[in-house]
């Protein structure tokens, strides 16, 4: 007579957890990185008048400061639904952390071409 549910899965306390202060730090670093971005800016005191590379620096912007915010985004909206499906979600931030330490390296690397040498 009644519809049959469906069992619910156990929580995951343990895995909430991490996922939470996994996500803290994810966006405490991104602040950081977006911040010490803006000093990247200094790289060009060296430049004359239109010798420098500024289509590799506006690239590096793009990747760290613009890809790297959507990827945070993202990361932390499939962390909360995977959460609130109750399934592992610890690994979502730490990927995440991943992509964002090659886009840091990217940055490093495009940033390092802008003054010729």
């Amino acid at each position: 007579m009644y519809p049959y549910l469906a069992p619910q899965r156990p929580s995951r306390t343990a895995d909430v957890i991490v996922t939470s202060i996994l996500l803290v730090l994810y966006w405490a670093g991104f602040a950081f990185v977006a911040f010490f971005s803006l000093f990247g800016i200094m790289i060009t005191d060296s430049c004359g008048y239109n010798d420098c590379n500024y289509g590799n620096m506006n690239l590096a912007y793009i990747l760290l400061d613009g890809v790297g915010g959507v990827v945070l985004l993202a990361a932390s909206v499939v962390a909360i639904v995977l959460m609130a499906r109750r399934r592992i979600a610890f690994w979502v931030p730490l990927a995440g952390i991943l992509v964002q330490g090659m886009l840091l390296a990217i940055w490093v690397s495009l940033m390092s071409t802008v003054v010729p040498s």
